[in-house]
């Protein structure tokens, strides 16, 4: 039995033994959390099953132990649920809330071979490495992410009889290293018990253009319990107990006294964000700016990738709708305040929304999220926009010309020059529009071509003069394809921008 296996269950030795056995293939992803107990006979499960799913009834061989939890890991992991676990050797169970709910009915002995057992469950979380004694990343690497890009999400909404067995504030709020020192004093959230609706708890609330939507952007408020009238660390559940939030005096961005961290995160998933349901409008232009900083009280001196998100449902409609609004990359601590700005359009929905929630999220949990100056705003509709815009080109971007045209001395003495049509083409003009190029389309697509010169007259290479493409790898640089859409711009006078040495 390896050395490394007792940072699972120390009570199970049987269920120890076998998933020690297999950790170098199986369970490197996640790491055991214990056996514990189910009602079965409760509509109040510790961990639901996962869409219903079932497996077949599973022999007790080693190679079907693997496939069962490293199945129930990969469908827990599609949907981006942190924690997940198998019941009675063939019920994967997960949901987004696992995390907070798992050990309601306290640890079981029931549990063979990392499977569960009948009432008991064998319960993993995919977020387990930075607690351990296993070897950290380097610092050109980044911690697992979960990418929810093209992940469908599903409103989690939560029971009364569920909420009710639990503490607003989580358990990683009071034990905190920021807790016990008194840096934070976490506000507790009201937990929601059914998904949202934004117009039950008050009217559309109309706010001028330019004016901002949000409630509290700079953090110099009280924090307010209600989710649907502040902050929360909630991200992608309805659940708004993601995190424990409050107001942080500690470091701020900006002229005012505070700013908001959102720290004990229970999964990437969770960050700041709020409700603006009853504030947008369908079709409108939104533009948000805002600050945001990473702390990492555990010096795992990792990257991360964070984002803003934003999540609603049309009302009358089923299912939710997912919008990446920006993404960036490679951040850490050493970065302090990073700045955020995008702009998005809201959707066509003649009948609302039902709710909308921005949210940030990324980072890996053992980091808190720091945020400050938030702003969004919506921007001005110009109408008739076109016609103040062709005026604005006829003021500013064009100029009378003067042409002389020379005659031969026998067509001007028997001819009516009065009556000569004259044609002029613009076949080029000056104004420096320029676009990226894409390499390979530049050389080998015709129709890419054409329409760049059509309308283009700088250019700058979309990725073929970044140094990963030029000297994949060591020692041996390669500049041909370069050198061949080089020379086609050249051709046609185009004016090149280079690129930076290095990012």
């Amino acid at each position: 039995m390896r050395d490394t296996c007792y940072a699972g269950i120390l009570w199970m030795v049987v269920t120890c033994s076998v998933i020690t056995c297999y950790k170098d293939h199986v369970f490197q992803e996640y790491r055991s959390l214990g056996c514990w107990s189910e009602d079965l006979l409760s509509t109040d499960r510790a961990i639901p099953d996962l869409l219903n799913d079932q497996y077949q009834q599973l022999s007790q061989s080693p190679t079907r132990i693997k496939d069962i939890v490293s199945e129930c890991a990969q469908r827990a992991k599609v949907y981006g649920y942190s924690y997940f676990g198998v019941r009675d050797h063939h019920h994967c169970v997960s949901d987004p809330h696992a995390g907070l709910t798992y050990s309601k009915y306290g640890p079981s002995s029931l549990c063979r071979n990392g499977t569960g057992g009948p009432g008991a469950i064998d319960v993993y979380s995919f977020e387990g490495s930075i607690e351990t004694e296993e070897e950290l990343p380097t610092d050109d690497q980044t911690l697992p992410s979960q990418d929810r890009s093209k992940i469908q999400l599903r409103p989690q909404p939560v029971s009364a009889q569920g909420a009710a067995t639990r503490d607003s504030l989580l358990p990683g709020a009071r034990t905190s290293s920021l807790f016990l020192n008194g840096s934070v004093k976490p506000v507790s959230i009201e937990p929601l018990f059914e998904e949202i609706d934004e117009m039950k708890y008050g009217d559309f609330i109309p706010v001028p253009i330019g004016n901002n939507l949000l409630n509290n952007p700079s953090f110099e408020l009280p924090l307010n319990p209600s989710p649907l009238d502040g902050w929360s660390c909630q991200g992608e559940t309805d659940d708004p107990r993601g995190g424990a939030l409050s107001r942080y005096s500690k470091d701020h961005h900006g002229n005012g006294r505070y700013s908001g961290i959102c720290y004990a995160r229970l999964s990437e998933w969770a960050g700041p964000g709020q409700y603006i349901g009853r504030k947008v409008k369908p079709l409108s232009v939104y533009t948000f700016t805002g600050w945001t900083q990473l702390l990492d009280r555990k010096n795992i001196n990792d990257i991360h990738n964070m984002e803003l998100w934003l999540r609603f449902k049309k009302r009358g409609q089923k299912n939710e709708i997912i919008m990446r609004l920006a993404r960036r990359y490679k951040l850490s601590e050493d970065h302090g305040w990073v700045r955020w700005k995008t702009s998005f359009q809201m959707p066509a929905s003649p009948r609302g929304f039902r709710y909308v929630f921005i949210f940030f999220r990324g980072p890996h949990r053992s980091v808190d999220i720091i945020a400050d100056d938030m702003k969004l705003v919506e921007v001005m509709n110009i109408p008739r926009w076109k016609d103040k815009t062709d005026k604005l080109i006829e003021t500013y971007r064009k100029r009378s010309v003067k042409l002389r045209i020379n005659v031969p001395y026998e067509l001007a003495a028997t001819q009516d020059l009065s009556l000569m049509g004259i044609k002029v083409q613009q076949t080029k003009h000056r104004f420096g529009f320029g676009a990226a190029v894409n390499t390979e389309s530049l050389i080998g697509n015709p129709k890419y071509r054409d329409f760049f010169f059509k309308h283009f007259e700088w250019a700058v290479m979309e990725s073929s003069m970044k140094w990963p493409q030029v000297e994949k790898k060591m020692n041996h640089v390669d500049y041909q394809q370069v050198d061949k859409a080089l020379e086609i711009l050249e051709k046609h006078n185009v004016t090149i921008r280079g690129h930076c040495i290095f990012w």
